[in-house]
């Protein structure tokens, strides 16, 4: 019987990695930081996990509606306006999301920070897609099957 070739256990953690990463926002999280993005590089604290496990539960459907209601430098932006949509995207490339701010600089800003992940070999790789040629702006971007698109909410 001959063993595992050093082929076959590289693609076998490739694979695991990609399981993962499509299981949590923590493996999601760990599969994307070899890109190198800031947005990516830090492991979760334990208040960090708690938003996690509610957005994963959100996304499996468990529940219908979430707010996160934490003081300015909690990470919310991180894990809630970029590691959610880009994580809930490709595991579902096909569906569209819908993500809103209250100003258009900031929407604009965390549509940047998306869609240059979005853009990554290691998202598309996870997605199993790539963004559609045509459809690839700051406000708007998506794949041949479905979007990210921005909202904005002006406070009044």
């Amino acid at each position: 019987m001959t063993g595992i070739t050093l082929l076959q256990q590289q693609a076998a953690r490739e694979l695991l990695r990609l399981r993962k990463a499509q299981d949590s926002i923590v493996g999601f999280r760990e599969y994307m930081a070899s890109t190198l993005s800031p947005d990516f590089q830090n492991e979760p604290a334990l208040h960090h996990r708690v938003m996690i496990r509610e957005l994963e539960r959100l996304e499996r459907g468990d529940i219908n509606r979430l707010m996160i209601l934490a003081p300015p430098g909690s990470a919310k932006s991180t894990y809630c306006s970029i590691q959610y949509p880009l994580w809930r995207f490709a595991k579902r490339p096909h569906e569209n999301v819908l993500c809103a701010s209250n100003t258009q600089d900031l929407a604009e800003q965390f549509n940047r920070r998306r869609r240059g992940m979005a853009l990554s070999p290691e998202w598309m790789r996870l997605a199993g897609t790539r963004l559609a040629e045509d459809l690839q702006s700051v406000g708007h971007f998506g794949t041949d099957n479905a979007d990210i698109l921005i909202l904005i909410v002006f406070k009044l």
